[in-house]
This record gives structure tokens, C-alpha cells and sequence, in this order.
């Protein structure tokens, strides 16, 4: 069984990318967080395989909860969610330790590519540098 954390501060976002996720077979979300140190709390304490971070949270952003969880040693890889399309957030989300770098306008078409794809250990991003 795959498992995946799903952190973002709005309620709607993190329901939605549950019955997205949970659609698919050996894929089980272990943890929900609100905030950034929620989601390192959950990542340290679940140890998911696949953790997805929304950029913009209260307390701290993705990008820190990327190089927190890097700090931690923890195997999870991170992908990061957002609103933003700027090349420069994914290039600071990868230097963080993130694999994968996803607009919530591109989820519908492309959330469950860029999990498989970090399930391999590979990472992801349809933009480019």
C-alpha cells in the first residue's frame, strides 16, 4: 500500500485531492494537514510514501516544509501544489528537496501522473526551466 499526505489550508482542496486519490487501488491517504508544521508533524510521525504540499500555508511554505522534511532524512518524496505558475517557485521547490512541482489548474489532467511518477522515485514537472 502506497501512502500519501495531502497538505493544504483550504478544507475544499484537500477533500477534493482525497477523492481524486483514494480512487486508486493500493493508494491510502494516511494523513491531512492545515498548516506547515502540521504537515511536518504528519510526515515524521506517518512517514508517507508521497507527500503533497500546497506552496502557500500559514506557519510555513511549502518550499520549508520541503527542506524540513529533507532535514528529517525522511524517504517521502514532495510535490509541490499551487496556484502560482512561476518557474522560479518550482526551481526553489526542487532546490528544496521537492520531486515534483504541480499547478492546481494543471490537477485535474496531471495530479495522478505526477504521483506515480514520484512512487518511482522519479520526478515531475510539465513546465521547464
Amino acid at each position: 500500500m502506497k501512502r500519501i499526505l495531502i497538505a493544504d489550508d483550504h478544507e475544499t482542496v484537500r477533500a477534493g485531492l482525497r477523492a481524486i486519490l483514494e480512487g486508486r487501488v493500493g493508494w491510502e491517504i494516511v494523513a491531512e494537514a492545515r498548516n506547515g508544521s502540521e504537515a511536518v508533524s504528519a510526515a515524521v510521525e506517518k512517514r508517507p510514501d508521497v507527500a503533497i504540499i500546497d506552496y502557500s500555508m500559514p506557519l510555513m511554505t511549502g518550499v520549508e516544509v520541503a527542506r524540513c522534511l529533507r532535514g528529517h532524512q525522511l524517504p517521502t518524496e514532495i510535490l509541490i501544489f499551487t496556484v502560482h505558475d512561476s518557474n522560479v517557485l518550482a526551481w526553489q521547490a526542487f532546490q528544496a528537496g521537492a520531486r515534483a512541482f504541480l499547478q492546481k489548474s494543471d490537477a485535474s489532467k496531471m495530479l495522478m501522473a505526477a504521483v506515480e511518477s514520484l512512487m518511482l522515485h522519479k520526478p515531475f514537472y510539465a513546465g521547464s526551466f
